[in-house]
């Protein structure tokens, strides 16, 4: 019989590796390791505009909790869009295409959990480490680094 190891974990408001992907500035809040790979939070602040195009992971659902700003996710598999403002909640169960962007004028923020857990080490692999979430690098990932990384998530341009 496996007995499970429960505790508690307390991350304070600034803390958390932190990294743009992107037009993305991500801060894992808990990684799966902490969950017994269960699942992984992140706290993602999106630039105007900014957003991801089409694509599916095989292996991860993905949650969505918007926090501020206005985005547009698209089900491009079941043919849907959402308008989402803070309060607003989408999943995207795995072998979904799916693509989203914040259309407001300003930063958009929302949690990003992944079940089961390990999609976080993609957002590792790709960002570039960074305390300031005002301004992303100038230069960032190549298309070929961007796919190597993504095949190796089970991730894929939709």
């Amino acid at each position: 019989m496996t007995t499970l190891s429960i505790s508690s974990i307390y991350i304070p408001v600034e803390e958390g590796k932190s990294f743009w992907v992107g037009p993305e500035f991500i801060t894992l809040k808990i990684r799966g390791n902490d969950t017994q790979e269960a699942y992984a939070l992140s706290e993602v602040t999106t630039l105007p505009q900014g957003g991801l195009p089409p694509h599916i992971h095989m292996e991860h659902d993905e949650a969505y909790y918007i926090l501020e700003g206005e985005y547009f996710f698209q089900d491009i598999t079941n043919d849907k869009s959402y308008r989402a403002i803070p309060g607003s909640f989408i999943n995207i169960s795995r072998g979904t295409v799916h693509a989203y962007q914040n259309v407001g004028s300003s930063k958009g923020k929302y949690l990003l959990i992944h079940t089961p857990a390990g999609l976080e080490g993609f957002f590792e692999e790709l960002g570039m480490p960074s305390l300031d979430k005002n301004n992303p690098p100038s230069e960032g990932f190549s298309e070929e680094q961007l796919h190597k990384v993504a095949q190796k998530y089970s991730t894929r341009p939709g």
